[in-house]
């Protein structure tokens, strides 16, 4: 393989700034001031929610534009002694730890400092930033109902979009009545605030017919309010229904760069490369900016790592300069093809030029090690995102599993497990799928089907990957009654049969009697 060249990129040093891994994005901290960590920015900057009861709101939504902002109290040229100052960082902490923002308020008002509104508007626009969705909903339900805080417009537009955001198309719904009830006028950033909510709920014939009488009637819809409907279908598979719509963006709005982003990334997570291709070179004939947004999209949807690095040496020839996720993008590429050396030297490269890590960046290098069956590499790795300050995800402990697994050591996947409880990480579906395969491989179907029963006690739904795990797991035992029961309890739990499912059913067929039931079973679901 031909060495990556990065010598174009320049090191970006931030004011030498130090650096922090948190919560899976890049933070920077000025040591020298109290101030807040910077925001990661965001992306909807036409749908603003500036809430006009507060003083000097404008003024501190305007914040939302830049990086790095204090959005604390005391910036916003409130005179808050230094205690003040620590409770609402403890405020902060509290409701992101917990994810109940209303009890953390309630608290916070009946104490010493009590809780003013500007605090109130910090902590809204900190959320947004940090896009907790949830949390905002919660918070402005709850303002919706205080004497002391007056419910405006655009209080009920950060709410909208929240719910938009959440998929609340029924409570989206019912906030535009009582919009309306106050004698507000619904503009074009509340309506597609209620579209995102509408088909993000999965009710995609309501957010049709409001696109359709935004288009006929007004307010005309933006290019975000296409962008927003793109996105939804294509986070829920409907990759027609996207197309559809950018199709349909002609005259006066028309698809610009972002609008081709998405569909590129909409293609590509549908497995059509060439379709994503075809974009990209429709991009340039157009002149459209092609971002590193673009290049990131492209390389992350390709099938295999000479593709990648063709599209990420063109980037280099366009001069466009990498970030991390696109050496995150390529990392990846490699670690899939099993090449952990190419993976290992493209991380090294990406610290070189002054890019830190992210936590699904190290998650990456670690689960190309543990493809490749390389477990000790894999706990290094693991050393050094603590070294690094990145907190072990969900994902970085199943993904240790899944190496110690491969290499039929449950003995050690056993001490990962415990390991990730006495941390405070709880285990989810994929875990218990992933430690169940361990124990089929290793033909130990008991240990496999207490760890079954483990995951029902905990709360877990079983997913499709569970159901074929057991499939597989008592067809290599041969024996067919069980084989047929769990695919009938996958049937009937919703998943629809795939193509590993199936191989699994046929697979643990062994003679012409069960292959004819099998096909019987697959008959009945239409297959």
């Amino acid at each position: 393989m031909a060495t990556l060249s990065f010598q174009h990129l320049q090191l970006r040093t931030h004011d030498n700034l130090p650096w922090r891994c948190l919560n899976g994005d890049l933070k920077v901290r000025d040591s020298r001031s109290s101030v807040a960590p910077g925001a990661t920015g965001t992306s909807e900057a036409g749908i603003k929610s500036q809430l006009s009861s507060v003083p000097r709101v404008n003024s501190v939504l305007e914040a939302l534009k830049t990086k790095n902002t204090d959005l604390s109290p005391r910036r916003q040229n409130v005179k808050n002694s230094s205690e003040e100052q620590k409770q609402w960082y403890k405020m902060m902490n509290e409701i992101l730890e917990t994810k109940e923002a209303v009890p953390v308020l309630e608290k916070q008002k009946k104490s010493k400092t009590s809780l003013t509104k500007e605090a109130v508007v910090g902590t809204l626009i900190r959320l947004k930033q940090l896009r907790v969705w949830r949390a905002i909903v919660q918070i402005c339900e709850w303002l919706a109902e205080q004497d002391w805080w007056v419910f405006g417009f655009e209080d009920y537009s950060l709410l909208m979009f929240a719910y938009g955001k959440e998929g609340e198309g029924e409570k989206a719904d019912q906030l535009l009545k009582r919009l309306v009830s106050a004698s507000h006028t619904p503009n074009i950033a509340i309506y597609t605030g209620l579209m995102e909510a509408y088909a993000r709920g999965k009710m995609y014939s309501e957010a049709e017919a409001l696109m359709q009488r935004l288009v006929h009637e007004g307010p005309a819809p933006t290019n975000i309010t296409y962008h927003t409907l793109m996105k939804a279908y294509t986070e829920a598979n409907r990759l027609e229904d996207a197309e559809r719509i950018f199709a349909s963006m002609r005259g006066d709005v028309r698809p610009d760069g972002r609008s081709y982003n998405l569909m590129i990334h909409a293609y590509g997570k549908a497995g059509r490369v060439a379709k994503a291709h075809e974009l990209y070179q429709e991009m340039k004939n157009l002149s459209l900016n092609i971002s590193v947004i673009t290049y990131n999209t492209l390389i992350a949807c390709q099938k295999n790592c000479r593709d990648a690095e063709s599209i990420f040496r063109q980037m280099q020839a366009a001069n466009v300069r990498a970030d991390v996720f696109t050496y995150t993008a390529l990392m990846n590429a490699y670690g899939k093809a099993r090449r952990t050396e190419a993976t290992q030297n493209i991380f090294d490269e990406m610290i070189a030029v002054g890019i830190r890590p992210t936590k699904t960046t190290y998650n990456v290098l670690l689960d190309a090690y543990a493809r490749s069956k390389q477990v000790d590499e894999a706990e290094n790795v693991l050393k050094k995102m603590r070294k690094d300050k990145c907190t072990p995800t969900i994902h970085s402990f199943t993904t240790l599993v899944h190496a110690y697994a491969l290499v039929g050591r449950m003995d050690k996947a056993e001490e990962i497990l415990r390991r990730m409880k006495s941390e405070g990480v709880a285990p989810n579906v994929f875990t218990f799928s992933t430690m169940m395969s361990g124990y089929a491989g290793a033909k130990n179907l008991d240990k496999m089907m207490k760890k079954f029963e483990e995951m029902k006690t905990l709360g877990l739904r079983p997913n499709h990957a569970v159901y074929t795990v057991l499939i597989s797991a008592w067809g290599s035992q041969e024996d067919f009654e069980a084989v047929k029961f769990w695919f009938r309890e996958m049937v009937s739990s919703g998943f629809e049969v795939d193509q590993r499912a199936k191989s699994a059913l046929l697979n643990a067929s062994k003679s012409p009697e069960q292959l004819q039931q099998a096909m019987a079973l697959l008959e009945e679901n239409g297959l």
